[in-house]
């Protein structure tokens, strides 16, 4: 028997391959498959980020706060060694004290030692 007197159901048996319609069912499949997956991706990046953004809030807060610390317990040392260098003198000819000869107030204002 030649392979030209083969029947058609014959013919298609012997034919291997992909149709185009499994072709386009396997090409949804995938692109369904990469949908799911980039859209998971997605989610867990924004949790990702949220999560870093509140650690590192917390980490400049608590950064900030012992600056803060520091810099008030450090307030007033190093200034000058002797009560007359600490401060800035205030005169003021509107408010004179009363054991002033010259008629102007003057103050000093410096740290609490």
């Amino acid at each position: 028997m030649s392979p030209h007197r083969l029947s058609l159901s014959s013919r298609r048996s012997l034919q291997r391959g992909v149709t185009l319609i499994e072709l386009m069912v396997g090409l949804l499949i995938g692109l369904l498959a990469v949908l799911v997956i980039s859209q998971v991706l997605l989610v867990v990046e924004g949790q990702k980020r949220s999560t870093t953004s509140g650690a590192d809030a917390q980490l400049t807060g608590s950064l900030a706060m012992y600056t803060l610390q520091r810099e008030l317990e450090m307030a007033g040392y190093g200034i000058a060694t002797s009560r007359a260098g600490l401060g800035c003198e205030i005169r003021s000819p509107r408010y004179t004290a009363a054991n002033s000869a010259s008629g102007v107030a003057e103050r000093r204002l410096a740290p609490v030692v």
